[in-house]
């Protein structure tokens, strides 16, 4: 007698004799293939972590990051370009003026109201700033006794320098001070360099709102100066001279 089993076990039938029953039966015996340790399944095994990406390659051509420039080591153009951006709507007012660092005067101009003014300073070929120049040099201008330093200033060899917008007309005059060093020892202010140079004095017109503003901005800050000086004054911070706070006061207001 057969029986159909599956492939995977395969049993052995043995005739079992049972002498008290004169028969025999047949019992299936496992197969040593059915009893056969199965392997175990295959896990899928980690991938293992790519490696990390290589830095980006740095930018091919990139353009070296421009430091700030001294304002005397800009160029003759960059001069040129400064001037042009500076006095736009102004206008000659009278011809050239040559000069030399070495020995430099102060020029002296005739100035109306009405006009702001400005002048140009550009040296000519072979002049140079001295060493001690170039720590500091300011556009000095005097009007009817007042002075005071107007900007924007140097730029390379030369540059511009405002000279305001007088309240009423006079004379004004231009200077050049090398001020390093000028608050303890001012024998230095014309130690300016070698050279030759030029002036050129420039105008515009300014309206009567305009100048009555400016007046007015101008007074402002001469009070407010008065009552600081008379603060410190009163603080012991401010020796007047020999007179008191009040008297120093309103002679600052006259």
């Amino acid at each position: 007698m057969h029986r159909r089993t599956s492939s995977r076990t395969r049993p052995i039938w043995l005739l079992v004799a049972s002498f008290s029953a004169g028969c025999g039966i047949l019992v299936p015996y496992p197969s040593s293939e059915s009893n056969a340790t199965q392997p175990p399944p295959q896990t899928a095994q980690a991938t293992p972590p790519a490696p990390p990406a290589p830095p980006p390659a740095p930018p091919q051509n990139t353009p070296a990051v421009e430091t700030s420039k001294s304002e005397f080591e800009h160029s003759a153009e960059e001069r040129e370009a400064f001037i042009a951006e500076n006095t736009q709507g102004y206008v000659k007012e009278g011809p050239p003026i040559s000069r030399k660092l070495d020995g430099f005067t102060p020029s002296r101009h005739k100035v109306r109201r009405g006009k702001c003014y400005m002048m140009i300073v550009r040296l000519e070929s072979g002049a140079s700033f001295s060493p001690h120049a170039k720590k500091g040099l300011s556009f000095f201008f005097k009007e009817n006794g007042v002075g005071g330093s107007g900007g924007p200033g140097v730029h390379g060899p030369g540059g511009v320098g405002s000279l305001g917008c007088p309240q009423k007309s006079g004379e004004s005059e231009f200077d050049l001070h090398a001020i390093w060093g000028s608050a303890d020892d001012d024998t230095h202010l014309h130690d300016l360099g070698t050279g030759p140079l030029t002036l050129q004095l420039m105008s515009k017109p300014v309206s009567e709102k305009e100048l009555r503003g400016q007046a007015a901005d101008v007074e402002e800050q001469h009070v407010k100066s008065c009552k600081f000086q008379y603060k410190r004054c009163l603080e012991g911070e401010h020796d007047p001279g020999g007179v008191t706070c009040a008297d120093e006061y309103q002679r600052c207001m006259r």
